[in-house]
C-alpha cells in the first residue's frame, strides 16, 4: 500500500491521505481515495491490460464530450501528460479517476426497487447506447472476436486444475456444456459485419445512484467491440435474474415483466433501434453473460469458497435454462409485444 501511495504521489503530484480497498474486483483493485477535501477513484490494473485500458480511454474521451445525463469516469492525467502510470515495483497501471458523487446502486436495495430507478436506468443505457454508436475508434486486437477466446481458455486451465473444492467439482461438471456455448458464439461473433462498441458489464454495482436516479456508470475498462444487444441480456440476467431461484422454469428465475417494461423505455432512449433485430439478438446472446461469470468464478480474491459455490450453482443453472428453444421462444415473443 505504501507503494501505491508514494507512486501516486511522485506520478499525480496528489498528496493521498487516505486509501480504502473497494471490495469484489475480478482483475483490477480499486480505491476509494482521499487529498484533503477531494475524492478519487485509483485503479490498479494488471499490465497485460494495457490495450484495453487504451481503448477505454478513448471511449471515455468521446463519452465526455457529450451531453448524456449521467456521468462517465473522467481521468486525472499523470504529471506526465499520461492517462496512466506504472505501478512501480510491480507489474501494475495506475488510473486515477474523478469521483462520482452518490453510491453504488446495490448499496441501497431501495432504489433498485423504485419503478423511478428502474426506468432512469432503462433510460440512461438507452443514451450510452446511443453515445456509443457515435463513437468513432480503429478496431485493434482486441476486437469482438476476442469477447469470446478468454472464457474458452479459462474454462481449459479449470479443467486441467485438480478439482478438490466443492465449486470446481461443480465448475468441471458443467465444462462440456460451456464449451458447446462458446464454440456457437464464436460462429456468431465471426459473423458480424458492423461490430458495435459494447460495455460488457452493466451490472447494478457498476452503476452510482443519487436520490432514485442514475448519476454514473462506471467500469469501462472492458469495453470492446460486438453486438450491444450483449449489454441488454447482460442486464436481463444480472439485474432481473431472482438470485435465490434455482427453478428450471423461466419466469421463476427471471422477471421477464420487468426487463420487458426495462427494454421499452430503453428502446425510446435509444436513437436507431430495429426492434426486430433486438428481439433476436437479446436471445442470441442469452446464455453468454453467464458463461462470462462462470470463466471469471476462480478469479476473484475477495470471494471465499462458498460464494464460488453459490455463482457456480446460480449461473450453470441459467446457462442450462436460457439455452431451452422454448424458453428463448419466450423470450422473443415478450420482447416483441413491446410498443
Amino acid at each position: 500500500m505504501l507503494n501505491l501511495h508514494s507512486t501516486i504521489e511522485s506520478n499525480y503530484g496528489i498528496k493521498v491521505d487516505s486509501l480504502c480497498r473497494i471490495p469484489f474486483g475480478y482483475t483490477n483493485k480499486n480505491f476509494n481515495m482521499t487529498s484533503g477535501a477531494e475524492n478519487y477513484i485509483c485503479r490498479v490494473s494488471p499490465a497485460n491490460k494495457m490495450s484495453h485500458l487504451r481503448m477505454e480511454s478513448e471511449v471515455l474521451d468521446n463519452l465526455g464530450s457529450k451531453n448524456l445525463g449521467f456521468a462517465v469516469p473522467k481521468k486525472i492525467k499523470a504529471k506526465s501528460g499520461k492517462d496512466f502510470a506504472p505501478l512501480e515495483g510491480e507489474k501494475g497501471i495506475i488510473t486515477l479517476f474523478e469521483h462520482i458523487p452518490g453510491c453504488n446502486a446495490t448499496d441501497n436495495v431501495s432504489y433498485v426497487q423504485k419503478e423511478e430507478f428502474q426506468n432512469d436506468f432503462a433510460k440512461c443505457i438507452g443514451k450510452l447506447h446511443s453515445a456509443l454508436s457515435t463513437v468513432k475508434i480503429e478496431q485493434n486486437e482486441h476486437t469482438h472476436k476476442n469477447l469470446i477466446q478468454p472464457y474458452k481458455d479459462k474454462f481449459s486451465q479449470y479443467a486441467a486444475i485438480p478439482a478438490s473444492l466443492e465449486w470446481q467439482q461443480l465448475l468441471n461438471r458443467e465444462i462440456p456444456i460451456l464449451m458447446n456455448e462458446i464454440e456457437k458464439y464464436q460462429d456468431y461473433f465471426r459473423e458480424i459485419s458492423s461490430p458495435e462498441i459494447v460495455h460488457t458489464d452493466l451490472r447494478l454495482e457498476n452503476v452510482i445512484a443519487k436520490d432514485s436516479k442514475v448519476s454514473g456508470i462506471v467500469d469501462f475498462d472492458d469495453v470492446l467491440f460486438g453486438r450491444q444487444a450483449y449489454d441488454l441480456s447482460k442486464i436481463m440476467i444480472e439485474v432481473f435474474g431472482y438470485k435465490d431461484s434455482h427453478s428450471n422454469k423461466l419466469v421463476q428465475l427471471i422477471n421477464l415483466d420487468g426487463f420487458g417494461e426495462f427494454v421499452r423505455v430503453y428502446n425510446k432512449n435509444r436513437r436507431i433501434m430495429a426492434s426486430q433485430t433486438l428481439v433476436k439478438e437479446v436471445a442470441d446472446l442469452a446464455t453468454l453473460p453467464s458463461v462470462h461469470v462462470l470463466s471469471l468464478v476462480g478469479r476473484d480474491p475477495d470471494f471465499d469458497d462458498n460464494e464460488r459455490t453459490k455463482n457456480v450453482v446460480w449461473y450453470s443453472n441459467a446457462v442450462r435454462v436460457m439455452k431451452n428453444k422454448e424458453n428463448l421462444q419466450t423470450i422473443r415473443s415478450k420482447l416483441k409485444q413491446i410498443k
